[in-house]
């Protein structure tokens, strides 16, 4: 072993890969360490004067850091001469623990009550004390001081204003209950807090279980129930409080006097109310930073080291200890590096000396006996911490293990490797990306379809993407970045066949794409890759448009054949027959209601709707000829509804004034097909089997007005008929100009 190091900083050649190097941990500074917890930290001599502090006391004191600072200039008076006594007493007595409580005076000029902590750092090698650390921890945080019923009576005999403005300034909410009828009184402060300022004043009962938490409403009924109940004075209790307009919350905290009759029934409540959610915060906080706190305790006594100025292991090293396995006779000095691989154990040296030498940053890999026997990959960090002078006052230094890490990243790229060999085949093109949004490779189709020579091109984080390529819904809508299917991926979705329009804005080419992607997950469920695949489908859609085109154009053939046939009809039924598109071309009912019940048809109950028509008909006057006329054509309808669709239902509508009878006849079957429609309609005596048209050459020969509306979820059928028979529409010119 060497007193001095020499450097070589680089990773050992057992250990070198083709993986990217993963990023090793900072090194662990112990004024950032110290500096990144909310405890105050001090550390002094062996005699007691302070050489340093941390963020946390300058931030809690308001002092200058670059300015000569006191300790006991900001412990209260009544507090210096008793903690002077202890420390005293300590250092004469040779103990290595301090443990007490203190008051420290904030920048505010308010002091607040200290719990403060400390243990003694010997020489390993003489066994005297050379510093001590020190931790102070605002109690008054995680407790704070409660003030008493009586000094709230107190001031407010003294003065009411000034109750109301240290209430304000103390952002409390009053309130007051009426137990016996459950009304409350909300201040203008308590309103002001749950952001609800128009429940000012008095509130109904159980306003305030309204607007609790949902999971606090039972148990803090329950110990507001229990304070009651007990015969005590006093009231406190803790719950969450809805937001008006949201599903946030707000932590309060209430105390209260409970007033009581001469039985002892408490007939009323008055409290303060007071917004606690900053402490929850800062509590939690607290509770998180101690927790912290040790497992930083407990990771130090198994990775953690420190090493003298001249870059020697010395003293006690539990986190070395635990790790190796080595006593501390076995790893000072340089012991430690008989636990380090005989491959690396010389280059570890050599880069050791050199960041001593140089007072710079220790950064290395190798791999350690751990005390099982088993060797494992490592990262060192190691830093100098200075004096105020410059001078090294010693070297903290921390091993992580890396080898699940490495081994991962190595099986990554081989992954990769195999993955890169099957898919030199398909002809989808492949795109693979890491879960920051870097493209780590495309296949040969991917390559291709997006015009790229080699990976080489393609591999560059996704945002740069959109400085080459845009991507459009099928509408023509631009797609922003942040919805492309590959960062789609990335959020964690999982989809298939998602089309888009893709364009290379430096070429100008432009193709339809077809996306599926999803993430690459371990055994653990976690993601480590996302994989896109994409398809070029212009060629189909390209069809589908073409395809499109031709349906378009059919229909409109459809369209014009279909009025041509309306107007045929139409012209050979001498106005007759009215074809109907849609329902809205169907004659509106001639009274509001029926003249009968509707009758439902079957072979059996023609004859009911054959005898409505003919009743009809009568109160209409119509003439005995028309009369039959009509009841023929009922009949017929309601016999095709009732042969070709297993029935329908009929309406017999009557305008006695206008001399006008109508016949509704509906059913749900499959309708007349239109190249029949012509032949059902005009040619006497046709028929087709499922469909109506039987008959329906004796209705236009019988009925002045017959409207049809078919198709395949039914057919309606409207006759009509006069009290006189209409004239001719070829007539009619003549007439009016008669």
């Amino acid at each position: 072993m060497t007193d001095t190091l020499t450097t070589k900083n680089s990773i050992p050649s057992s250990f070198s890969s083709d993986a990217t190097a993963v990023a090793s941990l900072a090194p662990l500074d112990f004024q950032a360490f110290a500096d990144s917890l909310p405890e105050i930290i001090w550390v002094t001599d062996e005699s007691g004067q302070a050489v340093f502090y941390n963020r946390a006391w300058y931030d809690y004191t308001g002092l200058d850091p670059e300015s000569p600072t006191n300790v006991w200039g900001a412990v209260h008076p009544d507090d210096r001469e008793a903690i002077s006594n202890d420390w005293t007493d300590l250092l004469a007595r040779g103990r290595t623990e301090l443990s007490c409580e203190l008051r420290l005076r904030g920048k505010s000029g308010a002091y607040c009550r200290f719990r403060m902590h400390g243990f003694a750092q010997k020489d390993p090698a003489t066994g005297e004390t050379v510093r001590w650390i020190v931790t102070s921890t605002n109690i008054e945080v995680m407790r704070p001081t409660q003030v008493s019923s009586q000094e709230n009576e107190a001031r407010a005999a003294d003065s009411e204003t000034r109750l109301r403005l240290a209430i304000e300034a103390a952002n409390l909410g009053m309130w007051e209950l009426d137990v016996t009828t459950g009304t409350e009184f909300w201040s203008e402060q308590t309103a002001r807090m749950i952001e609800r300022p128009q429940m000012a004043g008095v509130v109904g009962v159980d306003a305030w279980q309204k607007i609790l938490h949902p999971d606090d409403r039972v148990p803090a009924q329950s110990r507001f129930d229990a304070a009651v109940r007990s015969g005590g004075d006093t009231y406190s209790n803790e719950y969450r409080i809805m937001m008006p307009d949201s599903d946030t919350f707000r932590h309060f905290a209430s105390k209260g006097k409970i007033l009581r009759n001469k039985q002892g029934d408490a007939v009323r409540v008055i409290g303060f109310s007071r917004d606690v959610s900053d402490e929850k915060r800062v509590l939690i906080s607290l509770q998180n930073s101690e927790q912290r706190y040790r497992a930083l305790i407990n990771a130090s006594s198994q990775v953690v080291w420190t090493n003298t100025p001249d870059g020697k292991m010395l003293g006690e090293q539990p986190g070395w200890s635990a790790l190796t396995g080595q006593t501390e006779a076995e790893y000072s000095g340089y012991g430690w590096a008989d636990a380090v691989h005989s491959e690396d154990a010389q280059a570890t040296i050599d880069a050791w000396d050199e960041s001593v030498r140089t007072r710079t940053p220790f950064e290395f890999e190798h791999r350690v006996r751990r005390y099982d026997g088993i060797w494992r990959l490592f990262s060192i960090r190691g830093v100098p911490i200075l004096e105020e002078s410059g001078e090294v006052r010693e070297w903290v230094g921390t091993h992580t293990d890396i080898t699940e890490e490495r081994e991962a990243e190595e099986e990554q790229i081989r992954t990769l490797a195999q993955l890169s060999a099957v898919l030199e085949s398909t002809t989808d093109g492949i795109v693979v990306a890491d879960m920051s949004g870097d493209i780590l490779m495309m296949n040969p189709a991917g390559l291709a379809l997006h015009e790229f020579s080699s990976n080489d091109q393609a591999r560059r984080h996704l945002r740069e993407y959109a400085d080459t390529f845009s991507l459009f819904t099928q509408n023509g809508d631009k797609i922003p970045p942040e919805r492309w299917p590959l960062s789609r991926v990335l959020g964690g979705e999982t989809f298939t066949e998602y089309e888009c329009r893709v364009r290379r804005t430096d070429t100008g080419t432009e193709w339809w794409a077809s996306y599926s992607g999803s993430p690459a997950r371990d055994e653990r469920g976690e993601i480590k890759l996302v994989i896109l695949s994409v398809r070029d489908v212009s060629e189909r859609k390209q069809m589908e448009a073409q395809r499109d085109g031709l349906l378009r154009r059919i229909e409109e053939a459809a369209d014009r054949q279909r009025k041509f046939l309306r107007e045929m009809l139409s012209s050979m039924s001498e106005g007759r027959l009215r074809l109907c598109e849609s329902v809205d071309e169907l004659p509106i009912p001639i009274t509001r209601q029926p003249a009968y019940e509707p009758v439902a048809l079957d072979r059996m109950t023609i004859r009911v709707l054959r005898r409505q028509t003919g009743a009809a008909c009568n109160e209409a006057s119509l003439p005995p000829d028309r009369e039959s006329d009509l009841v023929t054509a009922v009949g017929e309808a309601a016999m095709n509804a009732v042969v070709h669709a297993g029935g329908g239902t009929g309406s017999v509508y009557l305008d006695v004034k206008r001399g006008i009878v109508q016949v509704w006849v509906r059913d749900t079957g499959a309708g007349i097909n239109e190249d029949s429609l012509h032949r059902a309609t005009l040619e006497k005596g046709f028929t087709t089997a499922g469909t109506l048209g039987h008959g329906f050459w004796m209705m236009l020969k019988t009925a002045d007005r017959v409207y049809l509306l078919t198709g395949a979820n039914g057919t309606t059928v409207v006759v009509e008929q006069e009290r006189h028979s209409p004239i001719p529409s070829w007539m009619q010119s003549y007439v009016d100009a008669g």
